[in-house]
């Protein structure tokens, strides 16, 4: 037990230390004293009894290292020693650690920033049993991957896959948001953000209530299912304030009433990491809330995100084989009814379509598609930033090092060894990449949730960016890599000099020029200046592909339309009765003061939702691979008058295109009895009737798809060209047809477009009010105006141009700091020289224009390695381009002019300092 007892004593020494310190005191003391009382014993006087004991004894302080090296821990105390030294010089530098510590925890605390919306959006685990179990069902091409699915090949996969545990879905196309609609609980109309989910949602997840009970797959029957709701806990807390009676209570969800059976457990949030259920509701339940409802039975309709959970016992492999003959069989009969409507490539790629699994483990979500290159391009400009920030941060240290060469060289010459002086400036370094890192978590914080709102726009993500371990672990690791990379080499050239010239007397020894030293530092702000040259670039190339993006000409009025939407619910499922409150809204708002039109669309434009099918003209003979996809818009009257239109020949729609009495039911491909007519855009017309006038020409659907009008339809107008789906695609063959030639309209509920004569946000209140006053039960949701739908596209592309700008800025800021610190101590050190040169004639002017120089000479160095550098990363980012290529002279030529100009106005001051030297005090002072 002998080392139980040493590690007993050395952990005494921890935490009684001056006790310990006393006792070993005594002790070398007794010895002393027994010595001398020898030494008179044997003859010697008092005085001389003492110094014999002494010298017999040795050094009582070395002695005293001897045992503390045997029952203590010397390392742990010298490393205390060297906290405590460090922290006092930081302390006594203050703007010094300042600068420092700001410039780390900017660099660490963005990057964190953008790692909490990597981790919430894509690494972050639902809370849910045994997540990696869990997988996400896809259809692949080698064109794109398709997460929806129509309901009866969820039911086969949920009845027929014996190597899956359970199967679930969740409605929505693809990866599906949920939505908002209108709820009325306890009498007081909300809104609410609902999910319609399978009854096998929260036995396939594992998720059990944290009161009352979740419904089952016998709530979510097809044939008789069961208006039962689970809430989640926030809204249990926020609307309920935690009512255990909430049980039982019911609500009224569009004139149908839900009973609520459950409330999910705290940490569950849905199985999107950007979404927040308040309310989720059996998935059959859609046949009360929307009668008519059809896609349940539908092969052809996919709706449905489907996630399953795999036997413990099975592979990856079995699961896709047992699916993928299943899909099969369903999707051959799909391409036998409607293959015919595909091009020959269309139609092989359609037969290579297949079933893939992956991870279902994170979740799912839209948004991890739409932001994950961006974010990725965001973590490597805030890495270069970092990069930036640690090569400033050794530029100063080897600064400060300059200024403590001599008590460095002192402590080298009294026996310090080179380790130990490089491990005490290890640990100044240290002490500054942890306290950077603190703040730093304070900083990732507030930035995430600023970036997370400002990337959101109008559609608010609802990310858990609450701090975890990852962020943490991701935090300590960039504190220990830029500790290492600020710190070792400063510590390393601070404590190999030559000690002579230093420790000499005069004055010179202090400012005796470093040439070693002095290089390094200029190859420290040459590596800034093509670090930040890169940031520059690529930050150039956001800018103007934003603004190339918000150039683009539309084709609509984007300056005076206003839109919004309507949340009509089960009330308006009556195509006359839709129809009724259409012509009344539109009739108010054509009454309201400054109206120049107004109609409606089933298909806004820029809102990435498209219909697409084959348009032809009568007698027209496709090509074996010819394209002839058109895309689609289903609309009100004066439709291109009130969107802004430019009608090119022919005429608008009109009340004359809509019946006076329409069908009371919506029936596939069955408009009422009304000449079909179209408009056409003007490269549709161009394409198949080239210079040859297209009015009175007749087109029709090259498709057997039932859901598509059927007939021939008389062209009578044609109007220019629009962006459809997005700025970025290019402005396709495009038609509009009247809203009852598609038996209702292809899409959901319509999208108004007023047109004013002034600014559209001036009527968007008594819009408002206006369809309050019409229907009370409805309300008029999503107001915005074009100029909003063009922010909306544009978002991405705003949040890389601003926040790349803002970093780069950011490295402009700390590429001036190095460029000023240099340049100061570079003067400071040739003081003589530069009394010389003037002393000998030279003027004040060549003075100036030489340290300009010799700073201007570093930024060409610098642009040198850094051109290539921003040419290669621009290439990388060539699908985030738009209307300017990697090699944009404008960008590069921006970038190197605002480089040179920030380094030049940094190194302004030392170098009039410079040029300010009187001769006669520099050489004195020499």
């Amino acid at each position: 037990m002998v080392w139980a007892h040493r590690f007993w004593l050395r952990l005494q020494t921890l935490f009684r230390r001056d006790r310990i310190t006393q006792r070993l005191d005594d002790e070398i003391q007794f010895h002393l004293d027994q010595q001398i009382a020898e030494n008179i014993s044997a003859g010697m006087s008092p005085e001389e009894a003492r110094y014999a004991a002494q010298r017999t004894f040795g050094n009582p302080i070395f002695l005293k290292e001897k045992a503390r090296d045997t029952w203590g821990w010397r390392w742990l105390e010298q490393f205390t020693q060297d906290v405590r030294f460090g922290a006092r010089l930081l302390l006594h530098s203050p703007l010094f650690t300042a600068v420092v510590v700001l410039s780390l925890a900017l660099g660490i605390g963005s990057n964190a920033a953008i790692f909490s919306i990597v981790d919430a959006l894509m690494l972050r685990q639902l809370p849910v049993t045994a997540p990696d179990q869990l997988v996400l069902l896809s259809q692949r091409t080698a064109q794109e991957a398709d997460y929806a699915w129509s309901y009866p090949l969820y039911e086969q996969f949920r009845d027929h896959v014996d190597a899956l545990a359970g199967v679930l879905c969740i409605a929505g196309g693809g990866k599906t948001r949920a939505t908002f609609h209108s709820v009325v609980s306890d009498s007081q109309p909300e809104l609410v953000e609902r999910q319609d989910v399978s009854g096998g949602y929260w036995s396939v997840l594992g998720v059990r209530a944290a009161v009352g009970r979740m419904f089952t797959e016998e709530d979510d029957q097809l044939g008789d299912p069961h208006d039962v709701a689970v809430i989640s806990y926030a809204f249990w807390k926020n609307r309920f304030d935690l009512d255990p009676h909430v049980i039982g209570r019911t609500f009224i969800l569009y004139n149908t009433p839900f009973t609520i059976i459950g409330v999910a457990p705290l940490q569950f949030r849905g199985t999107q990491p950007d979404e927040q259920p308040q309310i989720w509701v059996p998935v059959t339940t859609r046949k009360h809330l929307q009668p008519g409802f059809r896609a349940f039975t539908e092969h052809g309709s996919s709706w449905l995100t489907v996630i399953a959970r795999l036997r413990p016992t099975t592979t990856s492999a079995q699961v896709r084989a047992q699916l993928d003959m299943l899909f099969q069989v369903d999707h051959r009969e799909q391409l036998r009814r409607f293959g015919s409507q595909l091009t020959p490539q269309q139609l092989a790629e359609e037969q290579r379509r297949h079933v893939e699994i992956e991870s279902g483990a994170n979740g799912f979500s839209w948004n991890r598609d739409r932001y994950s290159r961006s974010l990725y391009v965001l973590l490597t400009i805030g890495g270069l930033v970092l990069l930036i920030a640690c090569v400033n941060v050794a530029t100063l240290l080897l600064a400060r090092a300059a200024a403590r060469r001599r008590e460095i060289a002192v402590r080298i010459s009294i026996g310090a060894g080179r380790w130990r002086l490089c491990r005490q400036l290890l640990t100044e370094s240290a002490l500054l990449s942890v306290a950077a890192g603190a703040l730093s978590v304070v900083v990732a914080i507030w930035g995430s949730r600023m970036l997370v709102g400002f990337a959101s726009g109008d559609e608010p993500l609802k990310l858990n960016l609450a701090p975890d371990w990852r962020m943490f672990a991701f935090v300590t690791g960039l504190v220990i890599v830029t500790g290492i990379l600020f710190g070792v080499a400063p510590a390393l050239r601070s404590t190999r000099m030559d000690m002579s010239p230093v420790l000499k007397p005069a004055t010179s020894g202090i400012l005796v020029a470093d040439k070693l030293g002095l290089r390094l530092d200029k190859s420290l702000i040459v590596a800034q200046v093509a670090l930040a040259l890169l940031l520059i670039t690529t930050a150039a190339l956001f800018i103007r592909t934003l603004d190339k993006l918000r150039s683009v000409d539309t084709g609509f009025d984007r300056d005076h339309v206003l839109l919004f939407s309507l949340d009509l619910g089960p009330s308006y499922d009556k195509l006359a009765v839709r129809w009724g409150l259409y012509h009344r809204i539109l009739a108010e708002l054509q009454r309201l003061p400054g109206t120049v039109a107004a109609s409606f669309s089933m298909i806004p434009y820029l809102s990435h939702s498209s219909w697409t099918d084959n348009l032809v003209p009568d007698g027209y003979v496709r090509g074996k691979d010819e394209d002839v996809e058109c895309y689609g818009v289903t609309v009100g009257p004066d439709f291109a008058r009130a969107a802004g239109l430019k009608l090119l020949a022919g005429r608008d729609f009109g009340l004359e295109d809509q019946p006076e009495h329409p069908p009371a039911e919506p029936k596939p491909g069955v408009g009422p009895q009304l000449p079909p007519v179209v408009i056409v855009s003007e490269s549709l017309a161009r394409y198949y009737f080239g210079q040859q006038d297209p009015l009175g020409r007749y087109l029709h659907f090259d498709s057997p798809d039932a859901e598509a009008p059927q007939g021939r339809m008389r062209i009578i107008g044609v109007v220019n060209d629009t962006s459809y789906r997005s700025l970025r695609d290019p402005k396709p063959r495009a038609f509009y047809i009247p809203f009852f030639q598609t038996a209702g309209g292809f899409g959901d509920d319509p999208t108004f477009f007023v047109r004013t004569y002034g600014s559209p946000d001036a009527i968007s209140a008594t819009v408002q009010k206006l369809v309050s006053r019409i229907d009370a039960r409805i309300q008029a949701t999503e107001t915005h105006t074009m100029r909003h739908m063009i922010d909306r596209d544009t978002l991405q592309e705003r949040v890389l141009a601003t926040l790349s700008a803002f970093l780069s800025g950011f490295a402009l800021l700390l590429v001036s700091l190095g460029v000023y610190g240099v340049t100061a101590f570079s003067v400071t050190r040739r003081t003589g020289e530069i009394g010389i040169r003037m002393a000998l004639g030279a003027q004040s002017g060549e003075v100036l224009r030489m340290v300009l120089g010799e700073v201007a000479v570093l930024v060409a160095m610098g642009g040198a390695a850094g051109v290539p550098l921003a040419l290669g990363l621009a290439g990388l980012l060539r699908s985030q381009l738009f209307g300017v290529g990697p090699r944009d002279p404008a960008a590069l030529v921006s970038a190197i002019s605002v480089m040179l100009a920030v380094a030049l106005a940094a190194a302004w001051i030392p170098a009039r300092r410079a040029a300010r030297v009187d001769p006669m005090v520099a050489l004195r002072y020499e």
